[in-house]
């Protein structure tokens, strides 16, 4: 707390205002760094509202961290440096520091009353301090770019985690040179880069001693040893240019909460050990699966003779080194480099390795592991072709996101078991093949399909991944961190497997043998326009898509299907997504930007429904008064919209039917005449608005039509009555 008051970093509080707010802190201490930091606990409540509940997070600049390791491994000569109190280096506004108060005792005497003091700066627990820090930071970058260059500028881009810089230059040259560049650009960012340590003595003799790291005796190699640092939480022996790995189980009561703790201790960013860790995983699913099994309960005989046993199988893995640099120093500069990346699957687990592939100018190869993923496969049966189109799906996403990390990197090969293979070309099950469909889908979406290879299991590095890794076994280690052997040699001398010349058995579960009595046609209609042929009313169509709706989401949980009535609100939902299908069908994104609908100012809402933008935002009318929606003129939807409302003014007018549309949030395309033509087609309409029907009148009498004189006719009727009475 002297050390904030006396840098300036928080202040005694002039005055009392109103709207202030108050922070809990405490103390925090860093073993391994040995010492304390002040902690701010912004999310304590007070009356259900804490600080970091008003507070915006920002957009997320922070670098990401397996990228940052994975540039760090590039090059041979190596500098790791860290900022000073970065977060307090960032000040906050006057206006806002009332929001940052916290009570201590002036002096550091605890027999007085405490005082109020407030925080200049960002500290550390407050939502937003990473952001604004970090945008700080590449503001810096940004300012200065121009004068110090674009090099200097993108190392604060892309070599900084937070505070940790991790950068790799390819001899010591453009690394001195760099260095001080970058350490004057955060100098005028008002940063102070400093605890610099490097694996070049050459490199730390031209860093000014003070900003050396304090582990560091002498800057010369070979005085004094030098220490072990950590590297975004990697163990890096610097003396030797090597990873290593600490493993340390604590001797806590065997429950499955103090296995789950031990198991996450281990840290692992690059998964470089993850296949030595697959069987502490599975005994933890193991002990997950059983029934009546809570966190706090002892565990079994078996499972502790298991746990421990695997405990001590990991001990050997502090004696396990990795070169950090992906290639050796006298490899010089790579002329070709490629990632190639494995994946395999079996019950047990499935797993992914990305091996980056270099070549020199002298043809000179070398291949290392970039990043391993290793998982236990899911207790639930499951087959192991669709196991491998997981394990594929993980090795995809490892490729693109290294791709993204490393940009020297110029092609990306996937290879695949041909396990795989086999299940998505022999077999016939509909399921499996709808399963294939959606996996190959992401697989294409993420990576190119002329990438793809085919390696045979014996081949496979990957294998280990998938069963699990022992210190002992020193030929799969090699595989493992080195890559497969055909890796090494001249790309014309790899031995790929072709689809067409694979085989099958007969106990592959995932074949279909038995023959199926039903038959299904599978149409390739959507639901949309099946619904449009086969249903004639609307408020029927909504309510068939509101089953159709809670069937598929019952089937996601796989519970019973509910037989209660149909909520409202399931209907709404039905009759918004058929409206929503319905516009992405006759308003495609080109159709979108005409000029007809333009004249709209046409919105996407929330609920994804395209709306009329009008002049209405600020009246009190109802959002779908407001806000109407659009519909398509010629849609079967918008017909069958238009004779729904015309039936519920019992057939009125177009008028009427016009008005009960639109005062139900409505917007047809050419409305007046759509409307008009469903009034037409109307047959109720053509009965009640029919012409009268007129009476034929009967041929005229003899009488009427002789050619006489004047009532002589008349005078025979005359006489024939009077004759009669």
């Amino acid at each position: 707390m002297s050390t904030l008051l006396e840098k300036g970093h928080a202040r005694k509080c002039k005055e009392n205002t109103s709207g202030t707010w108050y922070i809990p802190h405490h103390g925090v201490y860093h073993p391994a760094k040995k010492k304390i930091r002040v902690v701010f606990d912004c999310s304590a409540q007070v009356e259900g509202v804490s600080l970091n509940d008003v507070l915006l997070q920002g957009p997320d600049l922070t670098s990401s961290l397996v990228g940052v390791l994975m540039r760090f491994r590039l090059e041979t000569v190596a500098v790791m440096g860290d900022i000073e109190a970065m977060f307090y280096q960032v000040r906050v506004p006057e206006s806002h520091q009332r929001y940052l108060r916290f009570f201590w005792w002036p002096g550091n005497d605890f027999d007085v009353e405490p005082q109020e003091y407030e925080m200049c700066v960002h500290l550390f627990g407050a939502l937003s301090s990473p952001s604004c820090a970090n945008f700080t930071l590449r503001q810096a970058a940004k300012d200065n770019e121009d004068s110090l260059g674009s090099e200097c500028a993108d190392v604060l881009r892309r070599n900084f985690y937070v505070d940790d810089l991790l950068k790799s230059y390819p001899d010591e040259k453009p690394a001195k040179e760099n260095i001080l560049l970058v350490d004057e650009m955060c100098k005028r960012g008002g940063f102070n880069l400093t605890k610099f340590i490097s694996n070049s003595e050459q490199v730390m003799n031209s860093i000014p001693t003070s900003k050396l790291a304090p582990s560091i005796e002498s800057p010369k190699i070979g005085e004094s040893k030098l220490p072990v640092e950590r590297a975004l939480g990697v163990s890096w022996c610097i003396e030797l240019d090597q990873f290593e790995f600490r493993v340390t189980l604590n001797d806590t009561p065997l429950t499955r909460r103090a296995i789950l703790s031990s198991i996450s201790s281990i840290y692992d960013p690059l998964g470089l050990i993850s296949p030595f860790l697959l069987r502490g995983r599975k005994i933890l699913q193991e002990i997950t699966s059983e029934k009546g099994c809570h966190w706090d309960d002892n565990l079994k005989t078996e499972h502790i003779q298991a746990w421990n046993d695997w405990r001590a199988s990991l001990l050997p893995l502090q004696k396990l080194k990795l070169d950090r640099c992906y290639k050796p120093k006298d490899f010089g500069e790579s002329v070709e480099t490629t990632l190639h990346c494995f994946s395999d699957a079996c019950q047990y687990g499935y797993g992914a390795a990305c091996y980056l592939r270099q070549v020199n100018q002298d043809g000179k190869v070398h291949v290392s592991l970039a990043m391993g993923k290793s998982r236990v496969s899911p207790m639930k049966y499951t087959t192991i072709p669709r196991l491998e189109l997981t394990a594929s799906t993980v090795a995809a996403r490892l490729g693109v996101l290294i791709k993204a990390e490393i940009p020297m990197i110029q092609t990306v090969k996937f290879w695949v078991d041909s396990q795989i293979v086999l299940g998505y070309i022999k077999n016939e099950s509909r399921r499996f093949k709808i399963f294939v469909a959606n996996r190959t889908q992401i697989i294409r979406d993420l990576t190119d399909k002329d990438s793809w290879r085919y390696i045979d299991t014996e081949n496979n590095p990957s294998d280990v991944a998938s069963r699990g890794l022992t210190f002992d076994d020193k030929k799969s280690m090699d595989s493992w961190y080195k890559g497969p052997s055909f890796l090494w040699n001249e790309e014309k001398d790899w031995n790929m497997i072709q689809p067409e010349h694979l085989t099958t058995t007969e106990t592959d579960p995932e074949i279909q043998r038995t023959p199926s009595v039903n038959t299904i046609t599978i149409s390739n209609q959507t639901i949309l326009e099946i619904l449009e042929e086969r249903v004639s009313d609307w408020n029927k169509m909504k309510r068939v898509m509101a089953l159709v709706l809670r069937f598929t989401k019952i089937c996601r949980k796989q519970v019973a299907f509910e037989t209660a009535r149909l909520q409202v609100d399931e209907i709404e939902e039905a009759g918004k997504l058929l409206i929503r299908m319905s516009q992405r069908k006759y308003f495609p994104d080109k159709i979108v930007k005409t000029k007809w609908l333009a004249k709209l100012n046409p919105f996407t809402d929330v609920d994804g429904l395209l709306k009329v933008a009008g002049r209405l935002k600020n009246s009190s009318q109802p959002e779908q008064i407001k806000f109407p929606i659009i519909l398509p003129k010629r849609a079967v939807i918008t017909q069958r919209l238009i004779e729904w409302y015309h039936r519920k003014v019992q057939h009125s007018g177009r008028t009427t039917t016009l008005n009960e549309i639109r005062s139900h949030g409505y917007w047809i395309i050419g409305m007046n005449s759509r409307v008009k033509s469903v009034i037409h087609a109307c047959i109720r309409c053509r009965i009640l608005r029919g012409r009268l029907a007129e009476q034929k009148m009967a041929d005229l009498p003899t009488e009427r039509t002789l050619e006489v004189a004047p009532f002589n006719t008349a005078a025979l009727i005359c006489l024939a009555i009077s004759i009669s009475k």
